[in-house]
């Protein structure tokens, strides 16, 4: 993991010294070094297991790969489960429960299959700023990867600047499922960006877990889950779903209460959100989201919503 994240920084390095070169350069470019990076992690895997055998070595990569390491170097896991979200707005490595997947893939009371989606998300990369790009999705589905997120992008400048879209959504055929992960203001900026995204997706979430000063002055993300925003929220899932048809998803974070944030999932639910993703970390005050992201994530509160909805839920934030 750290050859990749230095593979990738030097990635950076070197397409800011050929600014001006156009996007697709900026992907060849990427591609070429994630590529380079998954070669020195399979030597490095290598390297570590000297009393294995050369078979067992890449058994023993494939098992590793599962795993996802975190910001602070540990690896996180919870009740065994796959661990797969990284944190859209500062850039940790956080996991993914799949408790509300794992009930034989149904809900006994609700009736409700997890199956209902069209895609299989049970090893999810989720959106993580500068770095969520195509290169970087291909890279983790070449290792098990089931679905992937974008990075975060801004629909208002997806309307307004169709090189903005060009370059920050670039895509291929093995790059499926994608969801793509927007940030909107207003509900008519949220339908008309998710209808120019939604051709080349297979579903939208909207992010309504981004705890950045921009987000506060902007008034998008975790800025819109107070109560007052929520009758916008509903308007937000139901007209993006009816403009697109494809699946819509909502992450979010955990509210000031346990019984506020399962009201808020099951507003969202009601109102035809597919999936939601939650972290596990309530909106900290502004300016303070470094600070907050050293506390435990509240899972035993994600797992109160889980209960109390039917549709799948990931855990996002870390132990």
């Amino acid at each position: 993991w750290g050859l990749l994240q230095a593979a990738m920084v030097a990635s950076e390095r070197q397409l800011k010294r050929r600014s001006g070169e156009g996007c697709a350069e900026t992907i060849a470019a990427r591609t070429a070094a994630v590529a380079e990076a998954e070669d020195g992690l399979r030597v490095g895997v290598a390297a570590s297991a000297t009393h294995e055998t050369s078979a067992s070595v890449s058994d023993t990569f494939t098992a590793r790969k599962a795993s996802r390491i975190d910001s602070d170097g540990s690896i996180n896991s919870i009740n065994g489960r796959e661990i797969a979200m990284l944190d859209t707005s500062d850039a940790e490595a956080t996991e993914t429960d799949h408790s509300s997947l794992s009930r034989d893939n149904h809900d006994e009371d609700t009736g409700c299959s997890s199956f209902e989606l069209p895609f299989d998300v049970r090893y999810v990369v989720a959106p993580m700023v500068g770095a969520s790009d195509l290169a970087f999705r291909l890279l983790c589905r070449r290792h098990g990867a089931t679905a992937a997120y974008t990075e975060m992008l801004f629909s208002s400048r997806i309307i307004k600047d169709p090189e903005y879209l060009r370059c920050k959504l670039q895509t291929c055929e093995e790059d499926r499922p994608l969801i793509v992960q927007l940030c909107a203001t207003t509900v008519d900026d949220l339908v008309a960006a998710g209808k120019l995204v939604c051709p080349k997706c297979d579903a939208i979430d909207i992010n309504l877990g981004c705890p950045l000063p921009q987000a506060a002055e902007e008034g998008f993300g975790a800025w819109l889950l107070d109560r007052e925003h929520w009758p916008m929220l509903r308007s937000m899932v139901r007209e993006l779903k009816s403009a697109t048809r494809i699946p819509v998803f909502c992450k979010i974070r955990l509210l000031s209460t346990v019984e506020e944030t399962v009201a808020l999932c099951e507003t969202l639910q009601a109102a035809g959100c597919a999936l939601l993703a939650i972290h596990g970390r309530r909106r900290p005050p502004l300016g303070q989201h470094r600070l907050f992201r050293d506390t435990p994530a509240d899972l035993d509160a994600i797992r109160q919503v889980v209960a109390a909805v039917s549709i799948p839920v990931l855990t996002n934030g870390n132990t």
